[in-house]
């Protein structure tokens, strides 16, 4: 992981020395916590060499410089300002550095001098009224406490932790596995809320189904390596965000070893303990326990107790994310879409920091736009997200990558595919900068342009991207692995469209064959099965097509319910085949019923339902000859 060092100038007077050693062993803590930092303390003693200067002024000609290379100050007073102290001061604020004054408040001057060096020091304190935001404080705990939260603040905000693959969004079938996730909880909650009024073994009975299926998603969803990614950064993230409270508040801080070895029930009970007690920080402990509750992919969960803290918090940055997040992984796109504009709000283009953010947010509307198929207004937030991006990194940067990889996506999904594959190309050139080939990054956008160029017809170069992409994961995974098994699917596929029929069942059997293995009766599982309908009914053997489309339906009905863009797929590939066997009743009875799905799903003018619907017309003119 990159380092990326951070210069802290701090100037006080030696009237506070026990702050600055404060302020010392914080930053010596960060480091430790944060691998992705280096905080750099900047104090002229040590850092100016002794004996080249013969007068104060002198040294800060050199203390000048220091301080302008430096991305946060921190300025400690007590009961006077000197006369460099204040220009320091002057300085970096015409620089435009990131500030923190702290006052110690008490002191009570005994003599005239002491009184006009205090009076200078307020004079100079309410100049900042309105224009510098300022900390008082009254005690050395009270210093470290406000200062950790300040600084905690800023980092997190400034430069949050690196993730790979940071704005890509979840694949549709994580997500779908999230949303059935969330399905199966919500009926778990509301049978046992009407258990009264069912028979106590029906009940137990429905009850142990629903469960034993919740225990099966939880764990296909452990397995994930998108999922795993997220929990060790979701877990990261709450552990940096608990870890400057634990001085004031005993129990998070046992909630914080409760988290860091696993054991999240504990983690919980104390973190409800603390709500109860700490009632100012109620908001905060509720995002805290949404994060807890995401580790541990109880989705609805957590959305519950993000939407408890944004209600207490309404105007709060990272509690609107996580709820926009969620809301949009699982589904609610106006829900999520409303949250991300909120947020929006409260940044303007004035500096870097607040760049990054306008950058992520406009990611994150693009993303839920492309869910909703408003594909204009989703191209619109990306390239909203990449022109912030280019104010913040003067050279190519991997967020470039994953915009453009989300523009791509949202060109595929339009069948602009010459498009899709000019955005896809420009995020591989920017991840083969930064990664080695063997990187699951770069395994990605190969994979992406095969898509691309599959269902652009050329699929030749098709499989030659699948096959690239296919490399990379054996060499990161082994011969056997879930992404192996798709990747397969996905060649096979690309010989099916091909017309090499027995080359296509061949990959498509071993995707299924390597599926099983590793997931049962799954949605992937269906997914295989559809491929292999396709090269039958390719082929022209179209019984054998129909009976792969019905076992996909049946995984997918128990999955996704009865309606769902998976069972609608189903359907129109059923009825593909009965047009092509002329029994064009039975192909429009069956493109109705993917019409019927699809409608709920995908707006009037989406080009999937147009094309159903030209079919379900094709066929009524062969009907009507």
């Amino acid at each position: 992981m990159a380092t990326t060092k951070v210069k802290i100038f701090i100037a006080s007077s030696a009237e506070v020395k026990e702050e600055r050693d404060k302020c010392i062993l914080y930053l010596n803590q960060v480091n430790k916590s944060r691998n992705h930092l280096h905080l750099e303390p900047i104090e002229w003693e040590y850092d100016i060499a002794h004996g080249s200067y013969p007068d104060f002024e002198s040294v800060q000609k050199a203390i000048n410089p220091l301080l302008a290379e430096s991305d946060i100050c921190i300025f400690i007073f007590h009961s006077k300002i000197g006369k460099y102290t204040k220009e320091e001061f002057e300085l970096a604020n015409k620089l435009g550095i990131k500030l923190y004054p702290y006052f110690k408040v008490g002191f009570s001057p005994k003599n005239k001098e002491e009184i006009n060096k205090y009076s200078e020091l307020i004079s100079f304190k309410e100049s900042m009224n309105d224009t510098i935001l300022y900390e008082s404080y009254e005690s050395l705990p009270n210093f470290g406490e406000l200062l950790k939260d300040n600084l905690h603040l800023y980092l997190s905000r400034k430069f949050p932790v690196p993730t790979s693959n940071e704005h890509e969004p979840l694949s549709n079938e994580v997500k779908n596995l999230m949303k059935i996730l969330s399905e199966k909880q919500d009926e778990i909650e509301q049978l046992k809320n009407k258990k009264k009024s069912l028979p106590d073994k029906a009940t137990k009975n429905m009850l142990e189904s629903l469960e034993q299926e919740k225990k099966e998603l939880l764990e296909e969803l452990n397995k994930n390596e998108e999922i795993r990614q997220q929990q060790a950064k979701e877990k990261q993230e709450l552990e940096l965000r608990l870890a400057p409270q634990i001085a004031r508040d005993n129990l998070k801080e046992k909630a914080l070893i409760a988290i860091k070895e696993n054991n999240y029930d504990d983690a919980e009970k104390l973190l409800k303990e603390s709500a109860e007690d700490t009632i100012s920080e109620t908001a905060s402990t509720f995002y805290e326990l949404g994060k807890l509750k995401k580790i541990q992919l109880l989705y609805k969960e957590a959305l519950r107790y993000f939407e408890l803290a944004v209600k207490i918090k309404p105007e709060d940055f990272d509690m609107n994310i996580e709820t926009g997040s969620m809301l949009r992984d699982l589904g609610y796109n106006d829900g999520a879409i409303q949250h991300f504009e909120k947020a929006l709000k409260g940044f303007k283009q004035s500096d870097e920091s607040d760049n990054i953010h306008i950058a992520y947010l406009n990611n994150e509307l693009g993303l839920a736009y492309k869910n909703k198929g408003e594909y204009d207004k989703a191209i619109n937030f990306l390239e909203k997200s990449l022109a912030a991006y280019k104010v913040c990194y003067e050279e190519e940067h991997t967020s470039f990558a994953a915009c453009y990889n989300n523009i791509g996506l949202v060109c595929s999904d339009q069948g602009d595919y010459d498009k899709a594959i000019s955005y896809y190309e420009k995020a591989l050139a920017i991840d083969k900068k930064f990664h080695e080939e063997e990187n699951s990054s770069i395994a990605i956008k190969y994979n992406n342009l095969g898509s691309a160029y599959n269902s652009k017809g050329e699929h030749d170069k098709a499989i030659s991207y699948y096959e690239k992409s296919l490399v990379i994961d054996k060499k990161l995974h082994g011969e056997e692995h879930p992404d192996i098994a798709i990747r397969y699917g996905n060649i096979g596929l690309a010989y099916a469209n091909k017309g090499e029929h027995d080359k296509a069942i061949s990959y498509c059997e071993k995707a299924l064959l390597m599926g099983k293995k590793f997931h049962g009766e799954h949605p992937k599982i269906a997914i295989a099965y559809n491929n292999i309908g396709l090269a039958y009914t390719n082929k022209g053997e179209y019984k054998k097509a129909i009976n792969y489309y019905e076992k996909a339906l049946v995984i997918d009905k128990k999955f996704y319910g009865k309606e769902h863009p998976e069972i609608a797929t189903r359907y129109f590939n059923i009825g593909s085949v009965y047009r092509n066997q002329g029994d064009f009743v039975k192909a429009i009875k069956f493109y109705e019923k993917s019409l019927a799905i699809d409608k709920k799903f995908l707006p009037d003018n989406h080009q999937y339902l147009v094309g159903v619907k030209k079919n379900i017309e094709n066929c009524l003119k062969q009907i009507n000859k």
